[in-house]
C-alpha cells in the first residue's frame, strides 16, 4: 500500500512538472529609488534551493525606464523592488516600482489584481505584523491583539479585492496565518526592546510572551497542510515551527517532510567549508522525490563544486561612499574580511558592535582590512542606514549580482580572503563569533612569517 502511495506521488509530481510548458513572461515599466541594477528575485520554493541563482536581471536607463523578460513554467512569487509579484506563464506586466515605498508602487496588464493587493503585503524579514506604526504596546496581551486584529484586517482586504484567482487567495488567506506565526516569533525581542525593559527582568517577560503566544502559534500551525503552501516565502521562513506543531500533532504531509530532506540537504551542500565534503552529500540528491526540487539540488552541487574556499578570489567593483569605484582587488596584499549586510537585515545590525570590536583590535595592523559591504538593492537608503548608526571604517556597497560568483543567499555573512588573494573562508564566521579573532590572529601570523 505504502509503495502505490508513493508511486501514486511520484506520478502526480510528474504530471504537474509537465503541465505547463514554459513561456515568456514580460515585465516592463518604471523603477524608482533603486539602484542602476536589481534582479526579478525569484521567491518560489525551487528558487529557494538554488545556490546563487537570484533571477533575471534588471538594467533600467537613466530615467528609470526598464524592460525583462524571463521563462516561467509555473506561477510563483518573485520580488522586484521591495515588491511582491505574482506572475503566471506568459503574463505581460507594466509596473511602476518605487523602492521607497512599496504601497505606492502601481501595477496594469496580466496579474495586475493580484500585485496591487501584495503592495501592502507585511514585510516578512521585518517580523511582518510587528513593524507597523504603534504594533508594540504596554502590555503583553495588547501586543498580540495588535497582531490578531492586523491578521483580521488583512483577510478583509483580501476578501474585498475584485479580479483575484482561487489559487490565489488560498495562498493569500494562508500568509495571513504564516504572518501571525511569524509575527509571534520576533514577539519578545520586540517587545522588550520597544517596553525597555531592563535586563534582570526579560526571561520572566519572555516566559511570559511565550506562555501566552504559545497556544496561536500551534492553532495556526497545524492548519496550514496543503502542499501548495511552500510557494510562500513567509510559510518556508517558519518551516520548523510549523512542521514540528504538526508532527506532535500526527499530521504528516509527505509534500513537506521531502522539502525539508532537500531544503536540509542543500543547506549542508550550501555550507560545505572545503570541496572535500560535497561527495557524500552528491549520493543523497536521488532520495528528493520532487523532481523539481531534485533538479534545483542538482544545480546547487555543481555550483558549489566550482569556484570555493582554496580558489584565487574573483574580482568585482563596488562604490564607496562618494560614489567613486572601488575594486576587491585594490585591497591585495592584505588579509581581507569581508562583513556582508544590508540595512533592512536585523541580525546584520546587531553585528555591528562586534565589527566595531574587531577593527580596534587590529587597529594600526597594515596586514588586514575590514570591509562592510551592503547587498542593498538602494543606495540612498544604504547612505542613510551609515549615517543613522554612526558606522564606522570602510563602507562600501553593491547589488547582488555583481557577487554573484560567491554565492551569497542570505545575510549576514562574510567572506575571508588572503594577502595572497585566496579564498580562505567563501562563508566565513560573522564578527560576533566568539572563534573569529582567534583564526585572524593565525592568519596574521602565517603573513608576517611569509
Amino acid at each position: 500500500m505504502k509503495l502505490n502511495s508513493l508511486l501514486f506521488l511520484l506520478l502526480l509530481w510528474a504530471l504537474q512538472g509537465s503541465a505547463q510548458k514554459p513561456k515568456d513572461v514580460f515585465i516592463s515599466g518604471k523603477l524608482l529609488h533603486l539602484n542602476n541594477m536589481t534582479t526579478v528575485f525569484d521567491l518560489s520554493d525551487v528558487g529557494t534551493l538554488r545556490l546563487g541563482d537570484f533571477g533575471a536581471q534588471v538594467i533600467p536607463d537613466t530615467l528609470g525606464n526598464f524592460a525583462v523578460h524571463f521563462k516561467l513554467g509555473k506561477t510563483g512569487y518573485f520580488r522586484l523592488g521591495r515588491n511582491i509579484l505574482y506572475v503566471s506563464p506568459g503574463d505581460r506586466l507594466q509596473v511602476t516600482i518605487d523602492n521607497n515605498a512599496p504601497e505606492k508602487s502601481a501595477f496594469s496588464g496580466d496579474g495586475a489584481a493580484a500585485d496591487n493587493y501584495l503592495r501592502s503585503a507585511p514585510f516578512m524579514n521585518a517580523a511582518s505584523y510587528l513593524m507597523q506604526r504603534d504594533s508594540i504596546k504596554a502590555t503583553i496581551q495588547g501586543t498580540l491583539d495588535f497582531v490578531l486584529r492586523s491578521a483580521v484586517k488583512r483577510r478583509e482586504l483580501l476578501n474585498s479585492v475584485q479580479g483575484l484567482s482561487a489559487e490565489f487567495k488560498s495562498l493569500e488567506d494562508a500568509r495571513i496565518d504564516a504572518d501571525i506565526i511569524n509575527s509571534l516569533k520576533y514577539f519578545s525581542g520586540f517587545y522588550i526592546r520597544k517596553n525597555k525593559i531592563p535586563k534582570s527582568d526579560q526571561p520572566e517577560v519572555q516566559k511570559a510572551c511565550f506562555e501566552l503566544t504559545k497556544p496561536y502559534v500551534q492553532k495556526y500551525a497545524v492548519q496550514l497542510t496543503d502542499p501548495d503552501l511552500l510557494k510562500l516565502d513567509v510559510f518556508r521562513a517558519n518551516f520548523y515551527t510549523i512542521f514540528g506543531y504538526q508532527n506532535d500533532a500526527g499530521i504528516k504531509v509527505p509534500e513537506f517532510a521531502d522539502w525539508k530532506y532537500a531544503y536540509e540537504l542543500f543547506y549542508y551542500i550550501q555550507a560545505a567549508k572545503e570541496k572535500s565534503e560535497l561527495p557524500p552529500l552528491k549520493v543523497k540528491i536521488d532520495s528528493v522525490q520532487n523532481p523539481e526540487f531534485r533538479d534545483a539540488i542538482k544545480e546547487s552541487f555543481n555550483s558549489k563544486s566550482g569556484f570555493w574556499d582554496g580558489d584565487t578570489a574573483i574580482d568585482f567593483m563596488v562604490k564607496d561612499l562618494t560614489d567613486k569605484n572601488i575594486s576587491l582587488s585594490g585591497f591585495k596584499g592584505k588579509t581581507i574580511y569581508i562583513d556582508l549586510w544590508a540595512s533592512w537585515c536585523v541580525p546584520c545590525l546587531q553585528e555591528i558592535p562586534a565589527l566595531d570590536s574587531l577593527r580596534a583590535r587590529y587597529k594600526g595592523n597594515p596586514n588586514i582590512v575590514f570591509i562592510s559591504l551592503s547587498i542593498d538593492q538602494n543606495k540612498e537608503e544604504w547612505k542613510k542606514s551609515v549615517q543613522k548608526h554612526k558606522l564606522q571604517g570602510i563602507q562600501l556597497f553593491s547589488g547582488l549580482p555583481a557577487l554573484k560568483p560567491y554565492k551569497i543567499s542570505t545575510v549576514p555573512r562574510s567572506i575571508i580572503i588572503d594577502r595572497d588573494f585566496k579564498v580562505l573562508m567563501m562563508d566565513g564566521p560573522t564578527p560576533s563569533n566568539p572563534a573569529l579573532a582567534n583564526y585572524l590572529d593565525e592568519v596574521l601570523k602565517k603573513t608576517v612569517s611569509k
